[in-house]
């Protein structure tokens, strides 16, 4: 069986918008959150944001 290190990145943000067919900002608010109009949003796909635009 076939091993995958999961922890080395893949993907920039920019091609990973594009395989999902997001835009590039929304994949970024999913992946780091973010805050607007003085509320903070948490990331939703990432426990915690991490400051990094690579993905595995």
């Amino acid at each position: 069986m076939r091993e995958f290190d999961l922890s080395r990145p893949v993907y920039s943000l920019s091609d990973a918008a594009e395989i999902l067919a997001v835009s590039r900002s929304t994949l970024g608010w999913w992946l780091e959150g973010g805050e607007r109009r003085g509320r903070r949003y948490d990331p939703v796909l990432r426990a915690a944001a991490t400051g990094d635009t690579s993905l595995t």
